[in-house]
């Protein structure tokens, strides 16, 4: 026996676009029949009387479209405007540079005298409206950090003509910053010492580094528990037999090279390199990016001596020509995690983004199209961690090789949401997006984004979900049109702010030294996390900074673990205080 369980009656409603509320618009209808029931609906501006959509008054609009009374019209309050062309009139926001003191303003605002500005939209307040302060540029309404090529100006002095990837790091533990960078193809690897106020001395073949190479990641770390900072290097051969290079410091500026007898070779087509406690148990793992080939997790003992354990920790990515990646604790479980870039064989064949899940115990879980990361469509190449909507969690940003940016935002848990068109930082189609850098170059609290390209970009924070791009301004776009791939930050002149270096893959054109020019040290906090033995093991490890006394978290930063495009910037970790310093610790 069969039963029909069709109603014979339904009622429609309705809820157009600027609605809360559902509109019944009939009932009792029978299966079958065609509904046409009239509608009306009034646009934004007007309101519905007797059957007709009456405009507003002059000056007034209303909030949403539908709306049912005239009581609905209103002013714009201070700080916008009513702007009437080419759409609807609506209340916009006063631009960067003006302000409106009253409501019912039409047109535009106000603007800052000239050579001022305030610096926010919505301004309401003619006092706030400044002048920049020393070494910043006024953009469009914007004071803009600006940065001076240190190379240029003879400070940083020559620091070498091309460049794979790059690393910053206190090898030898006098509290400044040194300097490696790989050449692929080139020539040597290359080794600074920093003399202080950024100034480089060339210690390439006398700490043992000399030799043609094929080097392109590298990472710097604790790996054998000496308190010294030894380096890692990804050769990245074409034939897939190519020994990667682990180099042991001495801590007197002499570096022996240990990889075959600490099982650290990893042969294959190294590329990219990422460098954390994976398995919690206080010293640092490694993991080897592989183009076309499995990548390799290489787990440490303590004492700097490596097992290859990728097929049971379910870490290889096979086949997924991973020349970058990052690491993090993503979902907030205290297991750091990696994402690994999307990227194209040489069969052209395009990989989608992976996010490798550490279960803890070392084993992964592949869960990057649960987790919203997956994009086939975009050809990647570098990427970066940071919390850059200020939500007190991790967010990752992708740069497209031969299409858009992704801007990944975390919900909180570990589940992303690709924010990047409507927070401005997309980017051009077929423009060649290369390394970024994820850092807050102008103290103002807000993570800042900075990637390479033909021209490259500094894309500023505005703090309320959008991005400005002010590459020009800053100083910063032109300064190569070679298409850097090593990007890397750091405070190399110990004046507090986050300074650049960018390395260029081409013989004939020099690396650059951008040195910041915001020189406010009171405006930031910089943390080296140490574990209870002062070494630096925590790569990859989340930092809070809270209210004192509370549990309010006020920025969160991340210990750069590497990966990015071949890269690995400072360990110490930059926030910026400006309007965040009260009471905090």
């Amino acid at each position: 026996m069969q039963y029909n369980t069709r109603r014979d009656r339904y009622d429609v409603a309705v809820r157009p676009a600027g609605s809360s509320d559902f509109e019944d618009i009939a009932t009792g209808v029978s299966a079958g029949e065609l509904v046409a029931v009239s509608m009306q609906w009034c646009p934004l501006g007007f309101y519905l009387s007797e059957s007709n959509c009456v405009a507003c008054p002059a000056g007034f609009t209303t909030t949403t479209a539908g709306s049912m009374n005239a009581d609905d019209c209103a002013a714009c309050p201070a700080g916008s405007y009513l702007r009437t062309q080419p759409y609807a009139p609506v209340c916009a926001l006063c631009e960067r540079g003006t302000y409106s003191t009253t409501s019912g303003v039409v047109g535009s605002c106000t603007a800052c005298p000239e050579g001022t500005t305030n610096g926010v939209r919505g301004g309401s307040d003619p006092n706030e409206c400044a002048t920049c302060p020393t070494n910043y540029a006024l953009s469009e309404g914007l004071c803009v950090v600006t940065f001076t090529d240190a190379t240029e100006a003879g400070v940083g002095g020559q620091l070498g003509q091309g460049g794979s990837g790059a690393m910053f790091a206190d090898l030898d533990s006098d509290n400044d910053l040194d300097l490696c960078v790989t050449n692929k193809g080139n020539k040597d690897d290359m080794l600074y010492r920093n003399d202080g106020d950024a100034r480089f001395t060339d210690l390439t073949f006398s700490a043992g580094l000399g030799g043609l190479s094929t080097g392109r990641g590298i990472i710097a770390g604790n790996l054998n528990d000496d308190a010294h900072l030894d380096i890692y290097i990804a050769n990245g051969g074409d034939d897939g037999n190519q020994p990667n290079q682990l180099y042991i410091n001495d801590g007197a500026w002499h570096f022996e090279e240990l990889a075959a007898e600490s099982g650290a070779e990893a042969l294959g087509q190294g590329e990219g390199l990422i460098i954390g406690d994976m398995d919690g148990d206080g010293d640092l793992d490694i993991y080897v990016g592989n183009r076309e080939m499995a990548n390799v997790l290489l787990v440490n003992d303590g004492t700097g001596n490596f097992t290859n354990i990728t097929i049971a920790a379910n870490a290889g990515g096979e086949n997924h020509a991973s020349k970058s990646m990052c690491i993090a604790d993503v979902d907030g479980d205290s297991n750091l995690d990696i994402f690994l870039v999307g990227g194209e064989s040489s069969e052209n064949q395009k990989s989608a983004n992976l996010l490798l899940m550490n279960q803890g115990g070392l084993d992964f879980l592949e869960q990057g199209v649960a987790r919203g990361v997956s994009e086939k469509d975009v050809f990647g190449n570098g990427c970066a961690v940071g919390d850059v909507d200020s939500d007190m969690d991790l967010d990752i940003f992708v740069t497209g090789y031969e299409g858009y940016n992704l801007l990944l935002e975390n919900n909180g848990s570990g589940y992303f949401t690709d924010a990047a068109h409507n927070a401005g930082v997309q980017g051009q189609t077929h423009q060649y997006n290369a390394g970024v850098l994820i850092t807050d170059f102008d103290a103002d609290g807000d993570l800042d984004i900075f990637v390479t390209h033909d021209k490259n970009s500094l894309f500023l924070n505005d703090g309320l979900g959008s991005f400005q791009e002010r590459g020009l301004a800053a100083g910063i776009t032109g300064r190569n049109e070679e298409r850097a791939t090593g990007i890397i930050c750091g405070d190399v002149d110990s004046d507090g702010d986050p300074d650049l270096f960018v390395s260029i893959p081409n013989v004939n054109t020099a690396n650059k030294l951008l040195l910041n020019n915001h020189n406010q040290p009171s405006d930031w906090l910089i943390v080296r996390p140490l574990d209870y033995n002062a070494r630096f093991t925590f790569h990859g490890a989340t930092v809070r900074v809270l209210v004192a006394g509370t549990s309010t978290i006020v920025s969160v930063g991340l210990v750069d673990g590497g990966g990015k495009l071949f890269s690995q910037s400072s360990y110490d970790v930059h926030f910026g205080l400006r309007g965040k310093r009260t009471g905090m610790r």
